[in-house]
């Protein structure tokens, strides 16, 4: 096997990636920016189906630490039976920021970085026999993309965090009792966005079909720090351990890719939604959430705002507007 090193910093960091592994400066590269008004609705995008990912306690998983991520390992009995050819689970692993700035999330929206990403990565076993043969073939892979943001405590990830420290140190392995899988992924998988790209180290294998779940999920501050500080990129006998965090590609050129989203309203995220309106009465249609389609909203003062709506989960949408025109303005969240 060849030994892969990766740095994200320094002489030998992401953008020196290309002069020993060429795709990482090729086409089709991961992570990008995904901005929300270059989105297309693709109306046959299915919600993601996982098939026995509510594994037996009985049953153990490797958690181990490469040098650059925390990688759990993946029963072969768990697939995802929702795209063109069955994928086969392997792993999942996990990118971060560091202490000081808890931003480390590989695929940003409207420009806005997360706090962490977890990547649960699948080959196409209807195809391929196993990942290694799959990895650089150009429908080999498909990797679910969850955004991390700091919050609530999360009782998911706590069933593998509580043995990081027995992988402090670069390849560190230990066996954890598995879990639901299901759990660490966000509550709706019928809201994400898809786009063909590649690994995001090296060799930058440009084989990925990506799905990048539109709703984040929440871990605690203190289970982030765990993350953050509790572990290593060197090896334990080695004098000066290198802390391993801010682990994350910068987000890479679109080339003209369409980004599809599955959801309506996506292509208007965190721009001007259209509006519909005359004189005192104004209406909203197509709002945000496809379950909810028409707001009709009457406005007799200045201003209005319309409280704590928008998915249930965050913000507020403030309107501003006078008699003869109307804006909506969605923070950027």
């Amino acid at each position: 096997a060849v030994i892969i090193v990766i740095c994200y910093l320094g002489p030998d960091g992401e953008h020196h990636w290309s002069k020993h592994y060429p795709f990482c400066g090729g086409t089709f590269q991961s992570p990008i920016d995904i901005q929300t008004q270059l989105l297309r609705f693709d109306p046959t995008l299915r919600p993601i189906e996982l098939q026995n990912y509510n594994l037996s306690a009985n049953e153990q998983l490797t958690l181990g630490n490469n040098g650059h991520s925390i990688q759990l390992s993946l029963p072969r009995r768990m697939y995802l039976s929702s795209l063109p050819h069955r994928y086969t689970a392997a792993q999942l692993h996990f990118h971060w920021g560091s202490e000081h700035l808890p931003v480390g999330s590989e695929h940003t929206v409207n420009g806005r970085q997360f706090a962490a990403e977890m990547h649960m990565v699948l080959f196409n076993s209807d195809k391929y026999p196993n990942i290694s043969v799959a990895a650089d073939k150009s429908d080999g892979l498909a990797v679910l993309g969850v955004l991390i943001e700091v919050g609530e405590f999360n009782p998911a990830f706590a069933q593998f965090l509580k043995y990081i420290n027995g992988i402090k140190y670069k390849d560190q392995r230990v066996q954890v009792p598995a879990f639901n899988i299901r759990s660490l992924l966000p509550v709706l998988l019928d809201e994400y966005y898809r786009y063909d790209g590649s690994l995001t180290t090296p060799p930058c294998y440009p084989s990925v079909l990506w799905t990048v779940f539109k709703n984040p999920v929440t871990i605690s501050l203190k289970q982030f720090l765990a993350l953050a500080t509790a572990i290593y990129s060197s090896h334990q006998q080695e004098s000066a351990p290198v802390a391993m965090n801010s682990n994350y590609r910068k987000p890479q050129y679109t080339d003209n890719r369409v980004v599809l989203c599955s959801f309506q309203g996506g292509e208007y995220g965190a721009t001007l939604l259209p509006h519909y309106y005359h004189s005192t009465t104004t209406v909203l249609l197509e709002y945000y959430h496809s379950a909810t389609t028409a707001i009709p909203q009457h406005y007799y003062s200045t201003t209005t705002a319309i409280p704590q709506y928008y998915h249930g989960t965050t913000t507020v949408l403030v309107q501003y507007y006078n008699s003869t025109t109307t804006v909506l303005v969605l923070p950027q969240y």
